[in-house]
């Protein structure tokens, strides 16, 4: 990507919103000098409205430890937006939570200090999350950690799975094979949600990236494949088709929330979604008896991966004047204790291999495929922001058109496509 992308940040920050500040440790002096009384202070821009009670609890637990640092957290409803702003004013945070559809804009931007070699970095057990962010940011340099793990799948009713003396599938057959038992049964195999784009594409990508091949990003860029002539991505679209087969009366018609609602309430056996669904299912129905396995897009079950990525990460300022203390609360939110709290609190899964799941659904997932490796990137970190992937989705999954999918898939990279 260009570095005119960061002209388009600076541009778009007369637009920014004022930022508000959620204080668990509250102080009045400009960013980057000491407080009154004498403490440093440093401030925190998180970026979730939903993690700002946890990281309250964090930050307490943190400042217990270290007296003399007092750590403001920031938070925002449009996080990107101040951030640009305040990026545009010379007025950055002096730790930053992102994800990955901007972390690219922040390389650029040349606003973060490299994380190899810190203890926060050594952290992380699977080092193929730095592959993944190297790769997002277009860099051969660490200038982030991640501070949590997604991952996506197939959200399963144990209590239906039981009653039909069923199984979780290790292959792609074996998956068909049961959602045709029981669909035989007058069950409800899958509940999709396509009307909304987003969890339309998210289905595509379940299906699709495992299937794409480790090295065809990298090809993408240098222009020796495309989405139209990959054979995984052309055989995942294909899959994706035998799996509408499976869908109800109007997969199109059903939003997310209704999806979350519908399978937390029995009316489905089995969900393609991410483990970010599990807490509005279990405030649907909190007796549901709950499993997770990984999509088998293969017929060799050690060839199986999970799609994961980032849900968070984080970095610091090159700006920030005090920059040893804002590098110790980075480690300190890696630490074993707060990644168990955050992890467990959010329903993610953490970067450390000793903190396991903090659910039994997610047990297994982490153990046997994050912890060692045996996982594959979401494709639409593949593109900017600009990019209309989950559109081309969404309509595929309505009209059954391969070859107008994978050409706008295409399309759509030469337009909006991260490149080397």
């Amino acid at each position: 990507m260009k570095n005119s992308r960061i002209g388009k940040i600076l541009a778009f920050a007369a637009a920014a919103t004022m930022l508000v500040t959620t204080a668990a440790a509250c102080g009045d002096d400009a960013k980057g000098e000491n407080s009154a009384n004498g403490k440093v202070q440093i401030q925190f821009f998180q970026k979730k409205p939903e993690s700002v009670k946890i990281t309250n609890k964090l930050i307490k637990e943190f400042e217990s430890k270290n007296p003399n640092i007092k750590v403001e957290q920031q938070n925002a409803s449009d996080p990107l937006t101040v951030l640009k702003s305040r990026m545009a004013k010379n007025d950055v945070p002096d730790v930053i939570t992102a994800d990955g559809t901007y972390y690219n804009d922040l390389v650029k931007a040349n606003i973060l200090t490299e994380q190899k070699g810190t203890e926060a970095y050594k952290a992380v057990a699977n080092k193929g999350y730095y592959d993944y962010l190297r790769k997002i940011g277009q860099t051969d340099k660490d200038y982030a950690v991640p501070w949590s793990i997604i991952g996506e799948g197939v959200l399963y009713n144990v209590d239906i799975f039981k009653k039909y003396d069923l199984k979780p599938p290790t292959t792609w057959d074996e998956f068909i094979n049961l959602a045709q038992k029981l669909k035989q049964q007058n069950e409800q195999p899958f509940i999709f949600t396509w009307k909304d784009s987003d969890p339309a594409n998210k289905t595509a990508m379940a299906v699709a990236a495992p299937m794409q091949g480790d090295h065809f990003w990298d090809n993408l860029q240098s222009g020796k494949e495309t989405f139209s002539k990959n054979k995984g991505w052309r055989t995942a679209a294909e899959r994706m088709l035998k799996l509408r087969e499976f869908a109800q009366g109007d997969p199109n018609g059903t939003d997310y929330n209704d999806g979350n609602s519908q399978f937390a309430n029995g009316k489905s056996a089995m969900y393609i979604t991410g483990i970010w669904a599990i807490p509005a299912i279990k405030e649907a129905n909190p007796n549901i008896n709950l499993g997770f396995f990984v999509l088998p897009t293969s017929d060799k079950p050690n060839e199986t991966k999970l799609i994961s990525g980032t849900d968070a990460l984080i970095g610091v300022s090159t700006a920030s004047k005090h920059q040893d203390a804002a590098q110790k609360f980075v480690t300190f939110l890696l630490s074993k204790k707060a990644q168990e709290e955050y992890t467990t609190d959010q329903n993610l899964l953490s970067v450390r291999s000793d903190v396991p799941a903090g659910t039994d659904v997610l047990t297994a997932m982490k153990a046997d495929y994050i912890d060692k490796g045996k996982t594959c990137i979401f494709p639409d970190v593949m593109f900017t922001g600009a990019s209309d992937m989950k559109g081309l989705s969404q309509i595929f999954l309505t009209n059954g058109d391969v070859d107008a999918y994978l050409n706008g898939l295409d399309a759509d990279y030469q337009k909006n496509g991260i490149r080397k």
